[in-house]
């Protein structure tokens, strides 16, 4: 400060007062001085000055200035500029000294501190505790008029003493939304004034004080993301409790206290505006707007929220973000960084103007911060959608919407169905059917089963300009029949086709089976049609089977039936005494030494006691020429042909 009548700084009793003020257009004489009456209440309410003391002191100096504008100079004075003087009961002035001035305009501005001090031998001042006092002024030399004020601030240096916090009744909500209840780990903000005496962030360190504030939650330290004098955004502590809980503020200035509602589930939607969901739309083409193509960012088309924002269409696949959908498998704690996929252990339900989807994912991905994936459905219409989530029987704040752009035609899932019904251990093939071709990237359609008879994969992909797809499903085997439904989803619609899953019929005894097969073995040319002989035990489950008429004495014995009776089994020879003539062959007559024989019963037609159908299988035989020195030839290769079944 700059004090010019005394030793200021050896003086006990120094006290501040801030000017401001600009003045109005007057004019002066040259050279003259202003001087300024100062309204000042005799004592001021705070701060009374002691009765019949003079005081006197100086404005200017340092960063303070009094610019003084006469025609087109401006003179800035901050040093020893301005006195003021104040003696109770009387008048007291405000003087302008030293200026350069011309018989011109005048207009005087000034600003910053100046300091009062007691003239003469310092009294003992009584205590100053109020602050923000405040006066005015005004010039009233000749025509020229200045108006400002002058405000006491204390103690020369002295900081303001901070102001007691204070929380806004209802302002205690989940952040970036709206909502009466909070629950364990989420995400909030707290709304009043005096939060915090400067602006601060965290480091994504999860700080318990943060700017010099500190927040509780029924007695335990909040984790600090941000704190203003007006808003605080913190994450509740875990906390099992539920019902009312106390919320206390501190600062430097002392503490507020309020309570909320701490409940299991407290799902809110983070909204980019005051009714508009936070959110993205996937790109998996790479056309988006941000992330490099990956996404668009959900909102209204164009940039009317100051940024690229695009509405959704039916078929696109968004992800909605918010806090708040209890609890999660595995559990993320509360104050600790986390990242990956924690799902709700309670199913989410997305309503579209009360039109229900399930998201392909629901649960946390970052510490307190959810996310719901799913595929917009067709049908809803364009403009802002009515939008609200539940969970636990709890639904998101109202007046929530999502922007829906019905210029494109997406396709629908239309059919789901089955090539023929399935029987027990076997397998059918499913088509999945759409009303258009599918958009770029493909659709995939979800699939799910009521029934554990059946597998069937999880997802199946319906290709890009293509209307349809076919999987594969595999039944097994059961002990009573069960009625199947599969169900398949895409858009938001779902199809099913059903079946019945029955136990498998035993195969009824035969007498005989008579197989006539054409042998091709590898590396020869084809070969003539044998004759098999098949015959069961008396309890229907070992056979024999006999190549080309059992008088020539090769006999395949102990076959196994699998499959319900339809498939065969024969690796042992009962005589190796038989010979067999190959027709066409190069080796004539072989008298066998090994053979191995597997065949297939395809079942044709049925009539009366006689069944016929088709044989698929393979036949391994190894002898040498009969009758003549060689060494020993095996033939292997495919068998193919036809069986009548005699049954009783």
């Amino acid at each position: 400060m700059g004090l010019w009548l005394f030793a200021a700084m050896s003086l006990p009793a120094q006290y501040c007062y801030q000017f401001s003020g600009t003045g109005t257009t007057g004019s002066a004489n040259a050279g003259s001085n202003f001087v300024a009456k100062v309204n000042i209440a005799d004592p001021p309410p705070s701060a009374p000055l002691n009765p019949g003391i003079g005081y006197i002191g100086s404005f200017g100096g340092g960063n303070n200035t009094i610019s003084v504008t006469a025609g087109q100079a401006t003179k800035v004075f901050n040093q020893f500029g301005v006195t003021i003087s104040y003696f109770t009961g009387e008048d007291t002035f405000l003087s302008i000294v030293g200026a350069d001035l011309t018989a011109d305009a005048v207009t005087i501005q000034l600003s910053g501190l100046g300091n009062l001090l007691p003239n003469g031998p310092p009294p003992t001042l009584p205590p100053i505790s109020s602050w923000g006092e405040s006066a005015t002024f005004q010039y009233v030399s000749g025509s020229s008029v200045f108006q400002g004020t002058i405000q006491f601030v204390g103690s020369c240096g002295a900081t303001p003493p901070p102001n007691a916090p204070s929380i806004t009744s209802g302002g205690i909500v989940p952040v970036y939304s709206t909502g009466a209840a909070v629950e364990s780990g989420e995400w909030v903000s707290i709304y009043g004034t005096n939060l915090a005496s400067t602006t601060a962030t965290w480091t994504g360190n999860f700080p318990p004080t943060l700017g010099g504030t500190s927040v509780t939650i029924d007695g335990k330290p909040a984790y600090l993301w941000f704190v203003s004098p007006t808003q605080i955004n913190m994450q509740i502590p875990d906390d099992p409790a539920t019902g009312t809980v106390a919320v206390v503020v501190t600062t430097a200035g002392g503490s507020a206290t309020a309570t909320v509602t701490l409940a299991q589930f407290a799902p809110a939607f983070s909204l980019i505006d005051a009714h508009h969901v936070a959110g993205i739309i996937t790109r998996s083409d790479g056309s988006g707007a941000h992330g490099g193509g990956t996404y668009d960012i959900l909102g209204p088309t164009g940039t009317s929220l100051g940024y690229p924002t695009v509405a959704a269409k039916a078929g696109d696949n968004i992800v909605l973000f918010g806090v708040g959908f209890g609890p999660t498998n595995p559990h993320v704690p509360a104050g600790q960084p986390f990242s990956g996929s924690a799902p709700t252990t309670n199913p989410v339900t997305v309503l579209f103007n009360n039109v229900s989807v399930q998201p392909s994912y629901s649960g946390e991905t970052s510490s307190g911060l959810y996310q719901l994936n799913l595929t917009v459905p067709p049908g809803l219409g364009s403009g802002d959608v009515p939008l609200q989530a539940m969970v636990g029987g709890i639904r998101t704040q109202s007046g929530v919407v999502i922007p829906l752009d019905a210029s494109a035609s997406t396709p629908q899932l239309k059919s789901l169905s089955l090539a023929s019904y399935a029987a027990s251990a076997s397998s059918v093939t499913a088509t999945l059917t759409l009303s258009s071709p599918a958009p770029s990237g493909g659709a995939v359609v979800f699939l799910s089963s009521n029934s554990a008879a059946v597998s069937l994969p999880n997802s199946v992909l319906i290709a890009a300009g293509s209307t349809t797809a076919t999987f594969t499903v595999t039944t097994g085997t059961v002990a009573t029949s069960q009625i199947v439904i599969l169900t398949g989803t895409y858009g938001g619609v779902s199809v099913q086709a059903g079946f019945t899953v029955t136990p498998a019929t035993a195969a009824s005894p035969f007498i005989e089976l008579i197989v006539i097969p054409t042998f091709q073995p590898a590396g020869y040319p084809s070969i003539s049609t044998a004759t098999f002989v098949v015959t069961p035990d008396p309890g229907n489950a070992t056979f024999t089977a006999c190549i080309d008429g059992c008088d020539l004495g090769t006999v395949l014995i102990n076959g196994t039936t699998g499959n319900q009776g339809q498939t065969f089994t024969f690796n042992a020879l009962q005589s190796t005494q038989g010979v067999i003539l190959f027709a066409g062959s190069s080796t004539g007559l072989l008298q066998i030494s090994s053979a191995a024989l597997t065949f297939t019963l395809s079942q044709t037609t049925s009539s009366g006691n006689i069944v016929l159908g088709n044989v698929t299988g393979t036949l391994t035989v190894t002898g040498t020429p009969y009758g003549a020195a060689g060494n020993p030839v095996t033939l292997s290769g495919p068998i193919s042909g036809t069986y009548s079944e005699n049954r009783p």
